[in-house]
């Protein structure tokens, strides 16, 4: 006995250094893998046919070709007047690290932090008409105060965000980045700077602008509109937390309460608006009521599970819903109790639109302080956003055919096709009750239904799919993922061509064991990704097959895909009291063409290659195949 134990522990030791050694190889090297992508995209040579002036911070040096792709910006965009771009950090041993990622123009970002960072370049022509360089000479020593970069080209060279801050608030202004439709301040997608010093972004990050400043007593009324049906002591919660707010009108929109329960919200709202109108549960419907019965000249839509903090939230978000430029107002939500984020905005991925750093413990500051002051966003949820009711109508209110999911999301994108910035307060919050009124989306009907809505979203707005201007493409696009981190920690992963074979165990070999853990996260135009894990085993002990059945209790005719394991960091990071998870990803190529008919439910199972162990589990996903 003692002899087997000892094989098995040499085996699994083997198994184990096999394992480091695949993730070392999966696991890139940012220096490296910049270096050579940089190499592919050698830049041409420099020539401007317009004069501008690049802002540069002294703490540092240009990147090689910065000013190529400054001058290629402006020759491409012709509206452009101020343009700004990505960084990295040049480490003491030479090596890049940490890339600051950019979004789109974000003028609520740029209010809160200095994100145009280490260079911003300016047309001459706007330079001269703000009269800018008098006041940077005020400002900057003459030593350190104008160098001929190139023909055409000057370079101001700054050690404090501060000292530019006044001087850039101005050009910002005078450019039109601080009206709708905005299109004069656009982002470069490049590497334009290598910083020297990680307190170079802390002072960057710590930098708010002047013009932040609230305004204050914003004129008109707020109209609460609260969907809620059966759900009398949530609704009683949310309300006491709307107590003391002034100028606000109060609107429940009940699709069909018990009788029971309507006397008892007639009691509560005795001196408020209560629409009662039995229907078929349609989020937007209910909320186009509300806004068509609402007298105020601002839209709060508030989930009855919603439960406000503080005082002064009401008022931030309509001052900032006040701005000409703005179009929705969202709101951070926690969960009931915690510190533990539930939405700070909404981020449109190739698999959908999903809410970034839900779950994460709000008590540090995530990817360049995403989580704090205040953030543009495509959208943000409508269990707590507030709205110009002319900006409502404008965007054509809440699409009733998306009855229960999305229609908070097709708004977003409407405002922000319209040339409207939506916008996140993310220092102040309320608490989300998530799931008390509906319950999860878990079951096959409701994940069809969320699907079917999802496709009609992207018929809606086609030019949107898979792409979000204030998330840029050089972050993670992986699955859902709620982490904020550059999308080169995937580059080592490929997608699999599924080879599908039939299944070659028998139900009676398989124990169906919760303990393997599948999440299926895409099954859409071809392509299946997700992961799975062994809960409370080593996972390089396994070989994993992706399962498609169309029995649970009858794997005769069902099929197997062995799958050879993806990079995930986000597991590696969010299961450290698992071990070896990193490689338990799986995205696999469906081709259309295979044998597959009819329709399978998605599950996985894991083999140990010691013990011959098979585990079998189930996901609530399905997979259409041939009919």
């Amino acid at each position: 006995m003692q002899i087997k134990e000892k094989i098995k522990e040499i085996c699994i030791k083997q198994l184990d250094r096999s394992y480091e050694k695949r993730l070392r190889r999966m696991k890139p090297d940012y220096h490296e893998w910049v270096t050579e992508k940089e190499c592919k995209e050698k830049t041409e040579s420099f020539s401007a046919e317009e004069s501008f002036v690049v802002l540069y911070q002294s703490r540092g040096k240009l990147a090689e070709g910065a000013l190529v792709y400054l001058a290629e910006g402006f020759r491409r965009m012709d509206k452009a007047q101020i343009l700004y771009g990505d960084e990295d950090m040049l480490m003491k041993d030479g090596c890049r690290a940490n890339p600051w990622y950019k979004p789109a123009w974000s003028p609520d970002t740029y209010l809160s932090q200095f994100y145009p960072g280490s260079v911003i370049a300016v047309r001459k022509a706007l330079w001269e008409e703000a009269g800018a360089e008098p006041m940077m000479a005020e400002l900057i020593e003459t030593k350190c105060l104008t160098k001929q970069l190139s023909e055409n080209v000057e370079g101001i060279c700054f050690k404090q965000p501060e000292i530019i801050r006044n001087v850039l608030d101005r050009l910002m202004e005078r450019a039109g980045g601080f009206k709708k439709k905005c299109e004069s301040v656009q982002r470069v997608p490049h590497i334009l700077f290598h910083v020297s010093g990680e307190n170079v972004w802390q002072d960057y990050l710590g930098s708010a602008s002047d013009l932040r400043t609230q305004r204050a007593n914003v004129p008109g009324t707020v109209s609460v509109i609260i969907p809620s049906k059966d759900n009398v002591e949530v609704l009683k919660i949310c309300l006491q937390a709307l107590d003391g707010l002034q100028n606000i009108e109060i609107v429940v929109v009940d699709n069909g309460s018990s009788e029971e329960h309507r006397r008892e919200i007639e009691v509560l709202m005795k001196d408020k608006k209560y629409i009662y109108s039995p229907m078929e549960f349609n989020f937007s419907r209910m909320c186009n009521l509300g806004a068509k019965e609402a007298n105020g000249e601002y839209l709060l839509f508030l989930n009855d599970d919603i439960e406000a903090c503080g005082k002064a939230w009401l008022e931030r978000m309509k001052s900032k819903a006040s701005m000409e430029y703005v179009g929705a107002v969202g709101l951070k939500l926690y969960y009931p109790g915690t510190k533990k984020i539930q939405h700070a905005g909404i981020t449109n991925l190739p698999v959908g639109p999903v809410h970034k750093l839900q779950f994460a413990e709000d008590d540090k500051d995530y990817y360049f302080g995403r989580n704090k002051g205040e953030w543009n966003c495509l959208a943000v949820t409508a269990a707590c956003l507030l709205i110009e009711a002319s900006k409502f109508r404008e965007a054509g209110g809440f699409k009733e055919e998306l009855q229960v999911a999305y229609n908070d999301v097709d708004l977003g994108f409407a405002l922000y096709e319209a040339g409207y910035q939506n916008v996140m307060i993310l220092d102040e919050y309320a608490y989300h009750h998530e799931s008390l009124s509906r319950g999860d989306d878990v079951t096959r009907k409701k994940r069809e239904r969320l699907l079917s809505e999802r496709t009609k979203l992207y018929e809606l707005h086609p030019a949107l799919l898979g792409t979000d201007p204030y998330y840029p493409k050089e972050l993670t696009q992986e699955g859902l993922d709620s982490r904020i981190v550059p999308g080169y920690v995937n580059a080592g992963n490929m997608t699999e061509k599924a080879d599908w074979q039939h299944c070659p165990f028998t139900r009676d070999e398989l124990r169906k064991d919760k303990c393997l853990m599948i999440n299926v996260e895409q099954s859409t135009s071809g392509i299946m990704k997700g992961y799975g894990v062994v809960l409370g085993d080593d996972n390089a002990c396994y070989d994993f097959y992706v399962l498609l059945s169309k029995d649970e209790r009858d794997l005769s005719q069902a099929y197997v895909c062995k799958v050879n394991g993806r990079y995930r960091q986000d597991l590696e990071e969010n299961m450290p009291d698992q071990k070896n998870v990193a490689l338990c990803g799986f995205a696999i190529e469906v081709d259309e063409n295979a044998a597959l008919t009819s329709e399978y439910q998605i599950g996985m199972i894991a083999v140990h290659k010691i013990s011959k162990m098979k585990l079998l589990n189930f996901s609530g996903w399905y997979l259409r195949g041939k009919e």
